[in-house]
């Protein structure tokens, strides 16, 4: 689906990342379809992948 924004949050002492990111999907569907795709044992450079769903904002 298409992305609305994505975060990788980097370690203030050294600018790696810090191993977890945030993704924002223009649409629940698009949400719920690559969660879906995802969620069963997705690995990225050698480490499982972890999806949870974030709280919605106001």
């Amino acid at each position: 689906g298409e992305l609305k924004f994505v975060r990788l949050p980097k370690k203030v002492d050294d600018e790696r990342h810090r191993g977890f990111g945030f993704v924002d999907f223009m649409s629940k569907n698009d949400a719920k379809n690559a969660f879906d795709a995802l969620c069963h044992s997705t690995h990225l450079y050698g480490r499982r992948l972890v999806l949870e769903w974030a709280d919605e904002e106001n």
